[in-house]
């Protein structure tokens, strides 16, 4: 046998590596460019939409969601494949814990199951919530970073049944990190079928609070929250209700709570 040489192994985590990246591009291009026979003539999917369901297969998720900024007042949900995804995201966007933020906030993987034991969860409100809600669900989430630091979150949900999580997370997070470089380099046009209008509404609205109650920023956005959340809405919602004088929280004793 002939001596091994020893850059054999950098070379081989160099090709694991490519193989790794050629199977992500693969399967991401084959989602994206496959046409959906079921919507006959109609348009395609947004190109985010069409991106999620790839992450979601990737990860044989049961839904998922793809949000931008989640730890930023102008935290935008770019898509749900699903309405329990889309449920999902709204209790951790009103409740403002879960396991997207922290997911954003620390960089890594955050991996959690929700509604099953509230009073063990990392996020026991949320947790509690999600029980009466939706039922139990695995949720992970992975930070979007093609570049330093994190522009967003791929999430994606499925019931607990005892099995395993199969899918490498390390093929996933470089799928999210793939996504995300789409994201930035789509510029997000017309395609996405976003609504950019929102943030500045929240950022209007949160000012009228502050204006309303003469408290800071972080109060006022703590209290639309808990307002939206009273009132079942999300977020948007409630900054239109604010910002169309349908809610004045001066004039409103049940959310005013303590903050003045």
């Amino acid at each position: 046998m002939e001596p091994r040489n020893s850059a054999d192994g950098p070379s081989r985590a160099d090709d694991s590596g490519r193989l790794m990246r050629a199977r992500m591009m693969t399967l991401l291009t084959r989602a994206l460019s496959s046409p959906d026979s079921s919507r006959g003539d109609e348009p395609p999917e947004p190109l985010l939409l069409r991106m999620c369901r790839a992450f979601v297969e990737a990860t044989e998720g049961t839904g998922g969601t793809l949000t931008l900024a989640p730890n930023e007042l102008h935290r935008v949900t770019l898509c749900t494949t699903d309405d329990t995804a889309a449920r999902l995201e709204n209790l951790q966007e009103v409740i403002g814990e879960g396991p997207v933020s922290d997911a954003a906030g620390a960089g890594h993987v955050v991996a959690a199951e929700l509604g099953s034991s509230p009073g063990t969860s990392r996020w026991p409100m949320l947790s509690a919530t999600v029980a009466d809600a939706i039922g139990a669900v695995v949720m992970y989430a992975f930070p979007l970073h093609p570049e330093p630091g994190s522009i967003g979150v791929a999430s994606v949900y499925r019931r607990p049944d005892g099995t395993a999580w199969r899918p490498s997370l390390e093929e996933a997070s470089l799928l999210a990190d793939m996504i995300g470089a789409a994201i930035v380099s789509s510029g997000l046009d017309a395609d996405t079928g976003l609504d950019w209008h929102e943030p500045d509404r929240i950022s209007q609205a949160t000012g009228m609070v502050i204006a309303q109650l003469g408290i800071g920023p972080d109060d006022a956005v703590a209290l639309m929250r808990a307002a939206a959340f009273s009132d079942g809405l999300d977020l948007g919602q409630m900054a239109i209700e604010i910002l169309e004088y349908r809610r004045d929280f001066r004039t409103d004793p049940e959310h005013r709570g303590d903050l003045t």
